[in-house]
């Protein structure tokens, strides 16, 4: 049986687009830094502002599934950006299970 030659992760695709991924994420994270937010939490509210023009209500999973984002991420995410004054979630009035979301005035800016 011959032996194959090990790839190194500097040869494999998917090894690079993760590392080009985290270094996107660094770089973005250094910009927001003095906002302070991450990067992924101006996704979150740049989302709901963006869907909040689409959309006469913004439920979060519709954020969720529209951004292509972590559920659990988000939500822990939107306990964040509540407790900072930037986003309101209120109670879906015809499904109780779900939650609408939107921006405050801070949150906007």
């Amino acid at each position: 049986m011959a032996k194959r030659k090990a790839i190194r992760p500097d040869d494999q695709l998917g090894y690079l687009l993760v590392q080009t991924a985290l270094y996107k994420q660094r770089i973005n994270n250094e910009l927001f830094k003095p906002m302070g937010i991450t990067y992924m939490q101006f996704v979150v509210l740049a989302g709901i502002y963006e869907l909040s023009t689409q959309f006469d209500q913004v439920s979060q999973q519709l954020l969720v599934s529209r951004r292509r984002l972590d559920k659990a991420m988000v939500s822990s995410m939107l306990k964040k950006l509540m407790n900072w004054g930037l986003v309101i979630r209120e109670p879906h009035p015809s499904d109780g299970r779900s939650w609408l979301l939107k921006l405050t005035g801070p949150g906007k800016n």
